[in-house]
């Protein structure tokens, strides 16, 4: 067993949280989620765990979209995803889409650009017909 093992299991048990430990150790979530699970594995970790009350769910983060869409295509899960990422893989039958829409739930967009680079005249008139013509500086 790796001493960095169990410092990441020494770290959730003190905090209670996966987020938590990855946070104070400086570790991506998904690398806390690994190593527990190695424990588990290996010594049955998760066991002193639940013993001493520390709730937990195993999850997995990913640095991009297509990540997410190649999980759910091997079945591991769901996923809100936009259009153009999944398009072509809806297209062959690869993946289906189910529309979402509910009245509660409301997804907001940033539109984001480097603030000292070079805006072209079309750029700018883009901004004004979106409305970023109020940007902040």
């Amino acid at each position: 067993m790796e001493l960095t093992y169990l410092k990441t299991f020494h770290e959730v048990a003190k905090w209670g949280s996966f987020t938590r430990a990855a946070e104070t150790l400086g570790y991506a979530q998904s690398s806390i989620t690994t190593q527990i699970q190695k424990l588990e594995e290996s010594y049955g970790a998760v066991k002193v765990l639940q013993h001493n009350h520390v709730n937990y769910t195993l999850s997995y983060e990913f640095g991009n979209l297509e990540a997410i869409k190649q999980c759910v295509m091997y079945g591991l899960g769901i996923a809100l995803l936009p259009r153009i990422v999944v398009a072509d893989a809806v297209q062959k039958g690869e993946l289906i889409a189910v529309r979402f829409a509910h009245p509660d739930c409301k997804f907001y967009t940033q539109l984001i650009y480097a603030k000292k680079k070079w805006k072209s005249k079309a750029f700018t008139g883009f901004l004004e017909l979106v409305g970023g013509a109020n940007h902040q500086n």
